[in-house]
């Protein structure tokens, strides 16, 4: 690890630190901007890609891609979402195992009320 580390300089590792300190603050107030909605961090990315793809709908595996996490837990997101009516699934043309994933009319109508929401920010500079 210190053959690693050795490799990077002082200046290189204090900006990927304050990188990583400015990332979790923009999630923790996307949490809590999106919290009257009912969606996590998470949910809101995964009807994001949803919302951003083809019509016909995604698969399991470009959603886990898309999003850089797991098959396993792109899974679970896909089946709360849809739990709560906002996405819908349907099987592939041609493979009929492979499923694919679209918003319902719900999942859009919500994914524009939180997109519109954020067209009112003002630019935030905290302090570092």
């Amino acid at each position: 690890m210190s053959e690693i580390l050795s490799t990077f300089d002082a200046a290189w590792l204090s900006r990927a630190e304050m990188l990583l300190v400015q990332a979790r603050r923009i999630r923790a107030a996307l949490e809590e901007r999106i919290a009257d909605w009912g969606l996590s961090e998470p949910e809101l990315a995964l009807l994001w890609a949803c919302a951003a793809s083809p019509p016909g709908g995604t698969s399991q595996r470009q959603l886990a891609e898309a999003l850089a996490v797991s098959p396993a837990q792109i899974s679970a997101l896909v089946e709360r979402l849809a739990q709560m009516e906002l996405l819908q699934v349907r099987a592939a043309p041609g493979d009929r195992r492979r499923r694919l994933w679209e918003p319902t009319a719900a999942g859009m109508e919500l994914w524009r009320a939180v997109s519109d929401s954020f067209d009112n920010i003002e630019p935030h500079r905290g302090a570092a």
